[in-house]
This record gives structure tokens, C-alpha cells and sequence, in this order.
């Protein structure tokens, strides 16, 4: 979290297990199958408008529970949709020509967001996958997204703390791909210095983290994928 300019999260402390009023079932913080927070909680966490609108489609058997996507649906409700395939928006459609809309995925025919902002001008909606690194292409190949643009971003090292067998420490979660999406366009784009102002959608992500027992995370740690 080092320079992360992070809304405070100490409102969050002793918070109980509710019932959903949606589903039933008992929930801390949020549903993650229904996607509401449990009364309360929404007074006690940001809420962000975002510059640009984002669609996550998320893989039928991506687990709820895991899945960091959720996290931008509620930290930035007005700006963020989030689809189960193969129940997607076609891409083709004049509404995404005109805002300019992205896939953000590493394909060797993608282009940088700096360098798509630069050539294209601002990206108004950015469409991310929601899988495990091994379901992803399956998703890639769905007819609605095949046509759309598609950037790529620079290489971070994820503070992710269920890595995935045979991955590099450089395979993001979802949300931290959004979160340096936004940041990479932004700086492209303005002539102003970054000031945090994407921050906050690490804000469930980082609490999250900080939960995670030490030793799970030190057990966690990454190897190359010839170690395994």
C-alpha cells in the first residue's frame, strides 16, 4: 500500500456477519453472489465516478468469492457493468465505435494505452476478462469482443495473495488491471502529474490483503514457472 493514497479503512473494524436480504445467506461486508453490501457498510467505504466506462465480462466459472471484479462494481457502481458470459453486449455496435471503446488483453497484436491514447485520442470504456489466466481464452474468443481494439498494459508486479500455480508475479488481478488501465490513460492524456485519484479501487483489495495471515502469504510466494 506504500504511496497509495487509500481512504481510511478503520470503520470496517467489528463489523458482524448480516443476513442478505436478497439471498439469505450471512455476508461481512458484501454479497458477493447478489453484488450488494450489507447495510452499512456503503457509508463506510469510497465511492468513485470514474473518467471512462467499465464492462468486465466475467467467465462462468470464476468464483464469485474470489473474483476481485466485484470490487470495481461496488467501489464505482455508476461506471462499472458487469456481464456473465456468453450473455455479452456485441462490441460491433456504433454506441463502442464512438466511445472509443477497448479490450484490455496481452496479445501480441495489442498496442500500449499510452500509445492507443495518443493515435486514437481518449478511451471512454474499457472492456476487461474476468478468469483465471488458464479460462482466458476462452473468453477471447467470444464473437462479441473479437473485433474490438485491443491494449496492453505495462508489466507491475501483482499484490495479489492467491497466485496461481506456474504464474509470474506480473499476472494482475482484475482489479488491479483496471486500476493501472485508468492510471496508464490518464497519464497519457494529461499534462497533470497522477494524484491518486484511482486509488480507491484497491481500497477492498488492500483490506483484503491486509487480512491474509503472514504465513499464508510468505507459503504463497512466487517461483518461476520452471520450479514447478
Amino acid at each position: 500500500m506504500d504511496g497509495l493514497k487509500l481512504s481510511d479503512m478503520n470503520g470496517l473494524a467489528g463489523l458482524q456477519r448480516q443476513i442478505c436480504s436478497i439471498c439469505g445467506r450471512k455476508r461481512m461486508y458484501f454479497c458477493y453472489d447478489c453484488k450488494i453490501y450489507m447495510p452499512g457498510v456503503e457509508q463506510l467505504v469510497p465511492n468513485l465516478r470514474l473518467p471512462a466506462s467499465i464492462d468486465i465480462i466475467k467467465h462462468p466459472n470464476e468464483k464469485n468469492s474470489k473474483s476481485t471484479a466485484l470490487h470495481c462494481l461496488l467501489l464505482a457502481p455508476s461506471s462499472t457493468t458487469l456481464f456473465d458470459s456468453p450473455n455479452v453486449p456485441d462490441y460491433d455496435a456504433e454506441k463502442y465505435k464512438q466511445e472509443n471503446t477497448v479490450l484490455v488483453a496481452y496479445s501480441e497484436n495489442a498496442v500500449s494505452v499510452g500509445d492507443y491514447v495518443k493515435k486514437r485520442g481518449p478511451i471512454k470504456r474499457f472492456v476487461f476478462l474476468d478468469s483465471t489466466w488458464f479460462q482466458i481464452g476462452g473468453l477471447k474468443m467470444l464473437p462479441q469482443i473479437r473485433n474490438l481494439p485491443l491494449v496492453t498494459l505495462k508489466s507491475y508486479r501483482t499484490k495479489y495473495w492467491r497466485p496461481q500455480r506456474g504464474l509470474s508475479e506480473y499476472h494482475l488481478a482484475t482489479i488491479e488491471a483496471i486500476y493501472y488501465a485508468l492510471r496508464e490513460a490518464f497519464e497519457a492524456s494529461s499534462a497533470l502529474e497522477y494524484d491518486g485519484r484511482f486509488d480507491d479501487l484497491l481500497f477492498w483489495f488492500f483490506y483484503f490483503c491486509s487480512k491474509v495471515d503472514q504465513n499464508v502469504r510468505k507459503k504463497n510466494v512466487f517461483r518461476p514457472a520452471s520450479d514447478h
